[in-house]
């Protein structure tokens, strides 16, 4: 019994490699997941900041930029998209003006040509009463 606790001591001196990569891994992602709240209490208390070592905040001010450099890429092309749509909305609505226009327009042209057409007659018409007087005058005075 005495020779299995001597192997199972000698086995269990140390702490052991696997907790130490489990407790590294775990403060990156700590360290990963609250990066910006990290940044905001550097920014809040510079004094503070003397403490950290450079890499790590360069670190994370790279990662910030970059994440608002993809906000703001991401917001061009939410703007961009909507401006798209109303500049294809304002050409439908100058296409419909165009076209309304020109049917205004030739409606316009056909009243002008009704118009002209009415006082030609009307001038055929006062002839025809000047002539038909006339005519009934030279015969009344016959």
């Amino acid at each position: 019994m005495r020779r299995y606790y001597d192997r199972y001591r000698q086995r269990r001196r140390g702490v052991g490699f696997i907790p130490i990569v489990i407790l590294i891994v775990c403060a990156l992602a700590v360290l990963f997941l609250y990066r910006e709240t990290i940044l905001g209490f550097l920014d809040e208390n510079p004094d503070t900041a003397q403490y950290v070592p450079g890499f790590v905040t360069s670190a994370l001010e790279r990662d910030l930029e970059d994440w608002k450099q993809e906000d703001l890429q991401e917001r061009y092309a939410q703007l961009n998209a909507e401006v798209q749509g109303w500049q294809i909305a304002l050409e439908t609505a100058a296409a419909q003006g165009q076209a309304k226009f020109e049917e205004v327009q030739n409606n316009l042209i056909e009243a002008k040509e009704a118009l002209n057409e009415t006082k030609e007659a009307l001038d055929n018409l006062s002839e025809a009463g000047a002539n038909l007087k006339g005519s009934v005058s030279g015969s009344a005075s016959d």
